[in-house]
């Protein structure tokens, strides 16, 4: 049986919400591969994993790894009768469900992610049969128009939810038929069409750059990465994604939360004299300490780990991965060529950059100037737009207070203004993710050649920036 046979099996069929009904579907309906091989096991870190941008994925290793999600859907809990789990992914759900309170918001965010992520991973390969590697999905190449992602396509995670019914259930794609119980029982929903498509757009290259590489603390970081770029694509994805308490039951979860592990190692690669660093607070006010204990409450029998054990993702104990370069965008699927980058870039000299960085809100600021577009905007194709706040409902749900709401929207405000200086400054400069380099195109790998030269660019930016302002 086809994938695209098994989806439009799937969308003809009608059934009640019933965990019975679901499972069943899903035991009928898998998509096929020849052969499940048998579970592997891990071996020393002189092989690591790597860990690949969804869009480099051939069509064969999507469905695979759509495959082995779809597996832990249908397997049973391991995690005894008192839990009343109803399948193995249900019990990975459960986990980040208990670890609401302790692993947001407090500095044992990464780490604990980290670790919460490889075990995800393992099972899928040793419980499922699954070859490849956790994917991520790299949201900066989509940042000017998440609605349009290809990630959303019927082929990959499926799309919205029907915005007609009060629980926004997704209506197409491999997980249509999912039905969670943590933390209450709820079909999938998302919420795409009312967050994406009317006032969310996501973190730019640029402003991530910038902050992996001027960020000089890990627990600022951890605030930054946390409170920006994770809050946003959250909220953006919307329905399951939008409540914390239930964002695990929705697939992309994984795929976000292996960029922002991303985010982190190239944090780490940046400053390598911070790599091994970590500070801040846990959630219990305690300062936080390398040595503190970390685990994943039983998901599998494992021992329980310190945090400093999460630092290299090459360690071997327990962590044996790397990340792929990303994507970026290749060849025209309309002919057209692909816009050229600016090396030496031509500047605004006009451009007052001071003007720009004390705006009190930098978002109406660039939007007036007519250097910025708005959210909603789509016609503007060459430059970028700021990525969108976080709404004041969500900073209730990660229980923020009055200092880390001031300092969230202070950094949401100061990476606008970044964005407002781009676009003032370079005229003719064209982001990656501009909608005139992504819109109809196909991705390529990036080469380690590719990474250099966007490093380049963005560091020559930044410093411009930096030092027109005086910072």
């Amino acid at each position: 049986m086809t994938a695209s046979i098994v989806f439009e099996t799937l969308v003809g069929l009608s059934c009640s919400w019933r965990l019975t009904c679901v499972i069943a579907l899903l035991q009928s309906f898998r998509l096929e591969r020849e052969s499940i091989p048998s579970a592997l096991v891990a071996g020393t870190c002189t092989n690591p994993l790597i860990r690949r941008e969804w869009r480099e994925l051939t069509e064969n290793q999507q469905i695979d790894y759509l495959n082995a999600v779809i597996c832990l859907k249908m397997a049973p809990s391991k995690l005894g009768p008192t839990i009343n789990s109803p399948s193995r992914y249900d019990d990975v759900s459960r986990t980040h469900f208990r670890a609401l309170d302790i692993a947001h918001g407090s500095a044992i965010f990464l780490p604990w992610h980290r670790l919460f992520l490889s075990t995800y991973e393992k099972v899928l390969r040793t419980e499922c049969g699954y070859t490849g590697t956790l994917p991520y999905w790299d949201w900066t190449v989509d940042s000017q128009a998440p609605e349009s992602s290809s990630l959303w396509s019927e082929w990959s995670f499926g799309g919205d939810g029907d915005s007609s019914t009060q629980d926004n259930c997704i209506t197409d794609g491999p997980f249509m038929y999912f039905y969670s119980e943590f933390a209450f029982e709820a079909c999938l929903s998302r919420t795409i069409g009312g967050n994406l498509g009317r006032t969310v757009n996501f973190y730019t290259p640029e402003a991530i750059f910038r902050m992996v590489s001027t960020t000089k603390t890990y627990d600022a970081f951890r605030h930054s990465i946390e409170e920006g770029p994770h809050n946003n694509v959250h909220v953006g994805v919307g329905g399951d994604m939008g409540i914390v308490s239930m964002s695990a039951n929705d697939p992309i979860f994984m795929l976000h939360h292996a960029n922002v592990d991303r985010m982190w190692t190239i944090w780490q690669s940046l400053n390598p004299k911070l790599a091994n660093t970590y500070g801040g607070f846990n959630s219990d006010g305690s300062p936080a300490r390398p040595t503190d204990p970390i685990s994943v409450y039983g998901l599998t029998i494992s021992p329980v780990y310190k945090v400093s054990d999460m630092f290299s993702t090459t360690s071997d104990a327990p962590l044996c991965y790397k990340y792929s370069n990303s994507i970026m965008p290749g060849i025209s699927s309309t002919g057209r060529q692909l816009q050229k980058r600016n090396y030496l870039l031509e500047v605004d000299q006009s451009c007052n950059a001071t003007e720009i960085a004390t705006a009190p809100n930098a978002y109406t600021h660039g939007v007036s100037k007519n250097w910025t577009p708005h959210s909603l905007d789509r016609e503007n194709k060459r430059k970028v737009r700021c990525a969108s706040r976080t709404p004041e409902h969500f900073a209730l749900q990660m229980k923020y207070d009055k200092a880390t709401m001031k300092r969230m929207r202070k950094s949401e405000n100061d990476h606008c203004a970044f964005t407002n200086y781009i676009n003032a400054r370079y005229p003719n400069y064209q982001s990656p993710c501009s909608l005139n380099n992504v819109e109809k195109q196909t991705f390529v790998p990036m080469s380690d050649a590719d990474v250099a030269e966007n490093n380049l660019i963005y560091a020559s930016m930044i410093n411009d920036y930096h030092s027109s302002i005086g910072k």
